[in-house]
């Protein structure tokens, strides 16, 4: 609200009391400091920066200044509010012809406002201009190194130019400013977001534009940096745009009864001199370019450029515009040679930084991004030197780091090794993890995260299609997820994670923050009541294994916040917080999700999501997508299906029509009898193997790991499975002559996974005698096996269970005779016969095989 004071115009306070440099008795505005030494005023506050104004202009409204100083040299001390505490609805009063220097040396100017401006030059300054004899650069009319917020709506009929910072320039430089200023309109001739028109040859260098322009009508142009270019070769040429960027957005719409229409364009709106020394490189829009009508002539760098083409190199723009970088005349129009269309994730990975740059990296280069080097990464390059240095490498990425780190690769085979990662990422955040196992955390907890904000994870951690159990996560720094920060370059893939609890302020089954890749990847399993622990063989609870993510802030089934790709990948994890979602807590505008479902059948929490918590207004992509439709979601989420449509091949079939041709992504299996009937990832490692015991006649053939190995393990006689083979046996009048418990193994003796039914077969025709009969025990009952005349026993199986061998009595003495000579008492690969039937434990998480060996009574 206005304060309750009278302003005393052109008259001094005995006794000034300044808020903000307002005069809280007066009105005035407080002088700013005269530096001698430099020549400059110095500029600490609003009220400095409105009396600065006045000395321009000659403005003794509320000061004491007689006379317009439009050469005086400013230079901001301090980061300033425009804002008068005396009245809220205070607007600024441009600067007139400015001919000196305004020097922001870094700081902000904000709270600019102009809603009642009537003028032909509209801006914070209105003119820039200098003496056009004028040849030594460092004299010109300049402003240089600050920062812009604020606000510009014109009420003129026919305003001729409007310019974020500058109405119009002439013969002036304007180095290192960024606008910030939303501009809204009715009719006006030019807009800019820095720069309204170039009336003569002007330098814009190092400059970026990222507010909003909405106007009714354009005569002639409308651009992120600079509107218009006058046609005027004489004083124009030799204008400069160099090293800018947009990243605002720039729309208009058509006002009937008007009769001309503008041109539109990231960068410029309309250059309309012909001459060859205008120049326009290095700059990049990464903004947007809308035009309700006349979409014909506006381009995603240019609206329209008369000029020749010897001058306008490196420039670059976001693919998602509808149109090229260039319109204007037939030897420019759609050069792709002068602007070229660049994905989101080159932008992000520095590519784009490091070409801006001509590929200089001395220290004398112009644009900066962070990478890999354990800051924050940048979506795209920024002109702020205390941000990385991009340097290529051999392979064609870019990093960072000038020189590729020595690769790294850690094999990980038990629980202790794994906790020991996030040390070694400490020292080397590039290293790359293989699980060569199974990882089993037996109830233990883990209490630091992979990576963090500070060093972001940038190696490969490849699961290999094994799978992480059993362990809480509470990190020490109050957020909970195996991985904190997975950086730009980092990869994490081909593995599912299912813990007991994961709890902290921010907790997610695999990352707090992710900006690069996770694919092939399960959090949390579908298991349905109890079951045997595949490696302690002991009873477990359903509890033990589902993962519980409790966030007091954010959680996330996957992700708290994704701000790179997720892709093929499925979440049961069950996640409460007071912002919790299915996948992503929250889905940043570089972040997506292709290719995955959620089988979360509910979720807790206050902001909550079946796909996505939250997103920024223009987050990322989120592509085939599906969730249980009892949670809430709608079609920007992706599919709601029923759990009856998830668990079935139908579903399957869906998921691989979207992965097929893609040779990088693996495809999903079904069985109706494992994870609860939903859809798994098939490991890439599980391929079809034939597994052969010559000396036994035994042949093993299905899908399953590539490193299976054939184990025989022979029963005890006082086993009580031997004991059942046994008394069978003498019913039959026969003998056990064998009996054993296979299994599949792999890595470190692990029972080894495989899919679907395995083709089993024993050749008996390499044993002497006969009458023989074979037997499996299965269920606590005991089956015989069919023998054909060809003295073989095949059948296609489902469960790895003990067998036994029986003889005729009278052929006891040539089947040992036979025994003897061939093989060692004790030794496992003492037994003639395998016959084994496959199971996949159904009760592993979706995604990852599992398997169980069964243990037998002793």
């Amino acid at each position: 609200m206005k304060k309750d004071i009278t302003l005393y115009y052109n008259a001094v306070c005995k006794e000034h009391s300044y808020d903000n440099g307002f005069c809280t008795k007066c009105g005035g505005y407080q002088l700013a400091d005269y530096n001698e030494s430099t020549g400059s005023y110095e500029i600490g506050n609003g009220g400095q920066m409105f009396w600065f104004a006045a000395l321009v202009n000659g403005d003794g409204e509320h000061t004491q200044i007689q006379e317009a100083k439009p050469d005086a040299h400013g230079v901001l001390v301090s980061d300033i509010s425009l804002k008068n505490p005396a009245d809220e609805n205070y607007e600024w009063k441009p600067i007139g012809e400015f001919k000196g220097i305004f020097d922001g040396q870094n700081h902000t100017i904000s709270d600019f406002s102009m809603t009642k401006v009537n003028d032909q030059s509209i801006g914070f300054f209105q003119n820039l201009m200098s003496d056009p004899n004028e040849t030594d650069e460092a004299k010109k009319a300049t402003l240089k190194n600050f920062t812009l917020n604020g606000t510009i709506v014109t009420t003129a009929e026919a305003a001729s130019a409007v310019g974020g910072v500058v109405g119009t320039t002439s013969d002036s430089v304007i180095r290192r400013v960024n606008s910030n200023v939303n501009i809204g309109s009715g009719l006006i001739y030019y807009i800019g977001g820095i720069v309204g028109e170039i009336n003569a040859a002007t330098s814009i260098e190092e400059s970026t534009y990222s507010g909003k322009i909405v106007l009714d009508y354009s005569f002639y142009g409308v651009g992120g940096i600079v509107g218009f270019v006058t046609d005027d070769d004489t004083y124009a040429g030799g204008t400069k745009i160099k090293d800018c960027a947009n990243y605002g957005l720039i729309t208009y719409y058509k006002v009937e009864n008007h009769g001309g229409r503008g041109y539109s364009g990231g960068i410029t709106g309309q250059v309309a001199l012909g001459e060859e020394d205008f120049i326009l490189s290095d700059c990049y829009n990464y903004g947007s370019v809308i035009a309700e009508e006349w979409k014909e002539i506006y381009g995603a760098i240019s609206g329209y450029c008369a000029a020749k083409k010897d001058g306008i190199k490196n420039n670059y723009y976001l693919d998602t515009l509808p149109v090229k970088g260039f319109l204007g005349e037939a030897e420019i129009a759609n050069d792709e040679e002068l602007a070229k269309a660049k994905t989101a994730e080159q932008f992000k990975s520095g590519e784009e930084a490091y070409l801006l740059n001509n590929e200089v990296t001395d220290g004398s280069q112009v644009w900066y991004q962070n990478i890999d080097n354990g800051e924050t990464p940048d979506a795209y390059p920024v002109l702020d030197d205390t941000h990385g240095t991009v340097y290529r490498w051999e392979d064609g990425t870019y990093s960072n780091y000038e020189k590729e780190p020595v690769e790294e690769t850690y094999e990980i085979r038990t629980f202790e090794e794994f906790k020991k990662i996030p040390e070694i990422v400490k020292k080397n955040n590039r290293a790359n993890f293989k699980l060569m196992n199974t990882i089993f955390g037996n109830g233990k907890t883990m209490t630091e995260s992979i990576g963090s904000a500070d060093n972001p994870y940038n190696g490969t951690f490849d699961g290999q299609g094994y799978y992480v159990y059993r362990f809480d996560i509470k990190s020490s720094d109050g957020n909970a997820a195996l991985f904190d920060t997975i950086g730009v370059k980092g990869s994490v893939k081909n593995f599912a994670a299912f813990y007991q609890n994961i709890e902290g302020e921010k907790a997610a089954g695999l990352a707090i923050v992710n900006y690069g890749l996770i694919d092939e990847c399960i959090s949390g399993s579908n298991l349905s009541g109890p079951f045997t622990d595949q490696l302690t063989h002991e009873p477990k609870n359903l509890t033990e294994t589902t993962t519980f993510v409790k966030g007091t802030s954010m959680a996330g089934g996957v992700v708290v916040e994704n701000k790179g790709v997720i892709r093929n990948t499925a979440n049961y994890a069950k996640a409460t917080a007071s912002a919790s979602d299915g996948i992503v807590g929250k889905l940043d505008k570089n972040g997506s999700i292709q290719i995955a479902y959620s089988a979360q059948t509910a979720i807790e929490g206050g902001t909550t999501g079946a796909v996505f918590g939250t997103k920024e207004e223009t987050a990322g992509a989120v592509n085939n997508t599906y969730y249980q439709d009892t949670l809430s979601g709608n079609e920007e989420q992706g599919t709601a299906k029923t759990a009856a449509e998830m668990k079935s091949n139908a579903f399957k079939e869906e998921l691989n029509t979207l992965v097929a041709g893609n040779e990088e992504l693996c495809s999903w299996t079904w069985n109706s009898t494992k994870n609860q009937g939903y859809p798994r990832i098939l490991s890439s490692l599980i391929t079809e193997v034939e597994l052969v015991n010559a000396s036994k006649g035994v042949t093993v053939k299905g899908m399953m790991h590539k490193d299976t190995k054939l184990q025989l393990n022979e029963l005890e006689k006082k086993n009580d499975i031997y004991q059942a083979f046994k008394k069978y046996a003498e019913k039959a009048d026969k003998q056990v002559l064998y009996s054993a418990e296979p299994t599949l193994v792999y890595g470190d003796e692990q029972p080894a996974p495989y899919e679907g039914n395995l083709n089993v077969k024993l050749d008996l025709s390499k044993y002497r005698g006969k009458g023989y009969k074979v037997l499996v025990y299965r269920n606590n009952q005991i089956e015989e096996l069919e023998i054909d005349k060809q003295m073989i026993a095949s059948k296609d199986v489902e469960e790895m269970v003990p067998f036994a061998v029986l003889a005729e009595k009278s052929e006891i003495s040539k089947a040992v005779d036979h025994i003897k000579d061939t093989v060692k008492t004790g030794d496992n690969s003492s037994v003639i016969l395998l016959f084994g039937i496959v199971v996949v434990a159904g009760i592993v998480a979706g995604g990852v095989i599992y398997w169980r060996k069964k243990k037998v009574k002793k």
